[in-house]
């Protein structure tokens, strides 16, 4: 039976959305703290694989911007 991908994931999108409604605290959202992780590559290999050589991770508000950090250079 095949299955319809983008409406599975239309689906499952709208119900994340959802939970995410109905467990906002209603606090300000410029209190809200988020993460952001990044990763760069040395070189792109065969077979769609990658030789990552650098990670980042920020935690960051809008109100307090750049809470703490942490950065390493990866031994491939």
């Amino acid at each position: 039976q095949r299955v319809d991908t983008v409406q599975l994931n239309e689906q499952r999108r709208r119900k994340e959305r959802k939970l995410v409604v109905e467990s906002w605290t209603g606090k300000d959202v410029s209190n809200e703290r988020f993460l952001m992780i990044g990763f760069m590559s040395l070189c792109d290999m065969p077979d769609d694989k990658f030789m990552p050589c650098e990670m980042a991770i920020a935690e960051y508000s809008l109100r307090n911007g750049i809470i703490r950090s942490f950065h390493r250079y990866i031994d491939p």
